[in-house]
């Protein structure tokens, strides 16, 4: 009888679990935000084959107007002091948040060496469970440059986002 009231609380739990599918649905409304780089941010996150580049967009033009993730976004430190745990599933503890914030070290030196002691990870395309190999990497006080990298093979191979310019 145990056993079944245990696995009926599972089933109601996942049940108010939140099923969001974005990192739009996932952030919230407060990342609403739109720049002159809208349509290259999007053509370049279909171009590398994230999930949903609407929502690539949206934290990117976040990140720049704020020089930080969302609030969504939750260290790895802070995750695992509310329950998370490597490996699994955050939104068991954390229902549409995903992990980023923390340094990026780039130990395998793949990224360009000038902002290596700058650079921030975060997750792309979570949507529960495993956190997947989709990963972007900003430089931490990049100012107006848009200094941002994707990487959707877990940082064996980054695409660095190439602002178009005001005159085009």
């Amino acid at each position: 009888m145990t056993a079944n009231r245990s696995l009926i609380a599972v089933v109601i739990l996942l049940g108010l679990t939140p099923a969001c599918t974005s990192a739009a649905e996932v952030c919230g409304a407060e990342l609403h935000l739109s720049s002159p780089q809208d349509a290259a941010l999007t053509t370049f996150a279909r171009h590398v084959g994230l999930a949903d580049p609407d929502a690539f967009r949206e934290v990117a033009d976040y990140i720049h107007a704020h020089d930080a993730l969302p609030p969504c976004y939750l260290t790895k430190r802070i995750a695992e002091d509310d329950g998370w745990w490597p490996g699994g599933d955050l939104w068991l503890v954390a229902p549409g948040d995903a992990i980023g914030g923390n340094r990026y070290f780039d130990r395998e030196h793949r990224l360009p060496a000038q902002w290596r002691d700058r650079y921030v990870e975060a997750d792309l395309d979570y949507a529960g469970g495993h956190r997947g190999a989709h990963r972007l990497i900003f430089v931490r006080d990049m100012g107006d440059r848009w200094l941002i990298f994707v990487s959707v093979d877990h940082d064996r191979h980054f695409a660095q986002f190439a602002p178009v310019s005001a005159n085009q």
